[in-house]
Formats: structure tokens, C-alpha cells, sequence
């Protein structure tokens, strides 16, 4: 298994792996940071957005009631009260989606005032319903109007504290994309540099070796086979580089016998011309003297 390793298409499977590693990490990173920041934007559209919707809903409501009550005051007073009803039922649904989205700090408080001083407003009615028609237009300015203003005053209170959230979540989803941006680029180009650097390294160990085998076998051809190659791995390459440097053991050998021959040879031919008795004169190819 060691061995298996220790290979050159195990070295090249690793490389690619730790690519697919490092992709995985930048990927894994990027999924993060979106996480973030749809969960911030989240609370921006949905959990304040629903609120304000609330608050606007419920100020259009008290307002319709309003002015059923002026209706009232200066004309049929069972259309009015009909209309004032309505907007009542309205008022209390969109105060109960109010309750059930406390997300904010102090939203709660508001709320409560809102539900106490609306009560106490319902009560209010009730009582001007049963008003003399000449004391009605006192009752609605003494106890409703400064009652129905101060419920606008609250419910605007409610808006503006979830448009404030509504920023200050603009502004840290701003931040996160911000810093989403900088932590993926550094990763990435960290990422890409040991990408780089192991690509480099193993390219390294493929060539280096490869360019020493080839220079070797430049220089057997030029008949130097004094040439050896280091061999510092167990690969395919350090078991090419250690088969070549058998191979030059034996060409070695071969080169060795082929002098002992010729000189054997050249001797022997000396021997014989020597001992001939008769003058004889040995020339090459072109006629020059040799024995």
C-alpha cells in the first residue's frame, strides 16, 4: 500500500485531490457567506417589513374609525357606527400579526401601550355612542380625539423603531457582504497559490528527473558512459533512473570487452605480420602505410 503511494500516478491522483479539496473549502465558504447574508436579508424583508405593514395598517384602520365617529357626530350615526366596527375588527387583527412578530427590543412595550390605550379608546366610543347629540362633539375632543392621537403617536413609534431595524440590518448585511467579499477572495487566492505551488512542485518532480535522463542519454550517445543519474524516489521515474544506471553498468562492461578484444586483436595481427618472411607492406583505404 506504501508503495502504491509512493507512485507517480498516486503523487499526480493526490494533486488533483487536494485541487478538489481546496475547491470543496472555497465552495463550502461561499455557501456560508450566502447563508449569511439571506438570513439577513430575511430579517429585512420579512420580520420588520411585516411589522410596518402592521403599523401602517393599523393607522389607516384608526383613522377610517375616525372618521365614522365624525360621521356620526354630523350625520347618520348607524353607518358610522357600522363603519367604526368594521375598522375595529381590522385594527385587532393587524395588532395581533404585530404580537406574534416581536423581534426587536422594546417592540413589546409599544405594543402593549398600543393595546391598552386602543381598549380604553373602544370604551371611549362606547360611551360617546350614548352621548346626547349636542355633547358629542365635546366628548369626541376631550376623551377620543387625544386618545386616537396618542395611539397614531405609538403605532408611529412601532414604524419608525422597525425602519431603524430595517437600517441597521441594511447596514450589517452590507458589512457582511463586504467582509463575504474580502474572506472568499483571500481564500480563493490562497487557494489558488497552493494550487499553483503544488502543481509547480510536482511538475518539478516529474521534469527534474526527465531532464537528467535525457542529458545522460545525450552524452551516451557522444560514447560517455560515465554517466550516472541520483535517484531520490520510488516512482516510475526513480525505477527508470535505477534501470538506467544498470544499463550503463553493463555498457560498461561491453565497452571494456570491446577494448580487451581489440587490443587482443591489434596484438595478434603484430604477432603474425612480424613472423611473415617475405616483405609486406599494410596500407589503409587510402593507400596510407599502417604495418
Amino acid at each position: 500500500m506504501l508503495n502504491k503511494l509512493k507512485s507517480l500516478k498516486a503523487k499526480i491522483f493526490i494533486g488533483y485531490l487536494l485541487v478538489a479539496f481546496i475547491l470543496i473549502i472555497v465552495t463550502f465558504w461561499a455557501i456560508t457567506n450566502f447563508t449569511s447574508l439571506s438570513n439577513a436579508i430575511n430579517n429585512i424583508m420579512v420580520e420588520n417589513y411585516r411589522s410596518i405593514k402592521a403599523s401602517e395598517s393599523m393607522i389607516e384602520s384608526i383613522e377610517r374609525q375616525d372618521s365614522a365617529i365624525l360621521v356620526m357626530i354630523n350625520g347618520p350615526t348607524e353607518e358610522g357606527r357600522k363603519t367604526f366596527r368594521q375598522n375595529e375588527q381590522d385594527f385587532y387583527k393587524w395588532l395581533a400579526r404585530a404580537e406574534d412578530n416581536i423581534t426587536i427590543k422594546g417592540e413589546a412595550e409599544i405594543l402593549s401601550k398600543i393595546s391598552s390605550q386602543y381598549s380604553n379608546y373602544i370604551n371611549r366610543f362606547d360611551e360617546f355612542y350614548h352621548q346626547p347629540v349636542e355633547n358629542k362633539w365635546d366628548y369626541y375632543n376631550e376623551e377620543l380625539l387625544p386618545l386616537f392621537e396618542n395611539i397614531k403617536h405609538e403605532i408611529r413609534n412601532l414604524r419608525h423603531l422597525n425602519q431603524d431595524q430595517m437600517v441597521n440590518a441594511q447596514e450589517r448585511a452590507d458589512s457582511r457582504a463586504e467582509g463575504a467579499i474580502i474572506s472568499t477572495s483571500v481564500i480563493s487566492f490562497v487557494a489558488i497559490l497552493l494550487a499553483i505551488g503544488f502543481g509547480l512542485y510536482l511538475s518539478n518532480q516529474i521534469i527534474k528527473p526527465i531532464n537528467k535522463l535525457k542529458g545522460a542519454i545525450q552524452k551516451i550517445a557522444e560514447k560517455n558512459f560515465e554517466q550516472k543519474i541520483e535517484v531520490y524516489s520510488n516512482d516510475e521515474i526513480g525505477q527508470l533512473a535505477s534501470d538506467f544506471n544498470k544499463m550503463i553498468d553493463r555498457l560498461q562492461d561491453y565497452e571494456k570487452i570491446n577494448v580487451s578484444k581489440l587490443i587482443a586483436e591489434k596484438e595478434k595481427s603484430e604477432v603474425i605480420v612480424n613472423n611473415i618472411t617475405s616483405p609486406i607492406i599494410v596500407t589503409d583505404d587510402e593507400n596510407r602505410v599502417v604495418l
